[in-house]
């Protein structure tokens, strides 16, 4: 390639630099076809630096003609979709919470819509039929559901009838639908309430024996008295 008649040179130094641009100022230096060249020597490092800085500038927009990026106020449609299915799945989850039961005791052959025919006739809406089949076939059910009413007075309903509920001419056993833990829970909670209610039982047999004990001794400490006034009767009329 041809040369463009400039070069640059880079030192480790400012001061080295400076010396080089002192010592070869228009020094003589021979080509290699014979011809002598005088060579200019400056110092490029703050010129560089200036053009690099002037670019900058140039290319920099003007600081009025920023604008702070603008915050949209308005919700998607989709956001909007979003939370409404949050809400609806959240207030279904509600549901099962406390008008959820489960039925027992079903024909092997109930589908769900004999068990929302039989449970909305007697006690209320129903919203949602859970069946569970038996393993690697289609059709069967594992003899016992799942039933969700449209409210938790429905479901209370269900759990406390005294009447026997009936589904494909078989009674079947309705009651509120609690997971393991729950269940567990709700045990522990009535070994305690059984524990606490004995300990107040005990406490008011303790209670009830020492007020027998202060009546008999205050009934033999009244008639020793008695006895001591007859005998100063006694003495008197002596």
């Amino acid at each position: 390639a041809e040369a463009k008649g400039f070069g640059f040179v880079k030192f480790t130094s400012q001061d080295d630099a400076n010396e080089a641009a002192r010592r070869f100022q228009q020094c003589k230096v021979q080509g290699d076809d014979g011809t002598s060249y005088s060579i200019q020597v400056d110092l490029a490092s703050d010129q560089v630096t200036d053009k690099k800085q002037q670019q900058q500038q140039e290319q920099k927009p003007p600081t009025d003609s920023i604008k702070p990026p603008e915050v949209s106020t308005e919700v998607s449609v989709d956001e909007n979709d979003r939370r409404e299915k949050d809400q609806e799945f959240k207030k279904l989850v509600k549901q099962k919470q406390t008008a959820r039961v489960i039925i027992r005791n079903l024909s092997f052959y109930a589908t769900k819509r004999d068990i929302e025919k039989a449970m909305e006739s007697q006690f209320g809406k129903v919203i949602d039929v859970s069946l569970p089949t038996v393993p690697g076939t289609t059709s069967g059910n594992r003899g016992f559901g799942f039933v969700t009413f449209q409210n938790a007075l429905s479901a209370k309903k269900a759990v406390s009838s005294e009447e026997n509920v009936m589904i494909k001419k078989r009674p079947v056993a309705i009651d509120f639908s609690i997971s393991k833990v729950q269940h567990q829970r709700m045990q522990k909670e009535e070994v305690k309430e059984d524990k606490t209610q004995t300990d107040e039982k005990e406490e008011n047999n303790e209670d009830e024996s020492n007020d027998e004990e202060e009546d008999e001794s205050d009934d033999e400490s009244s008639s020793s008295e008695n006895e001591e006034d007859d005998s100063s009767d006694d003495e008197e009329e002596e």
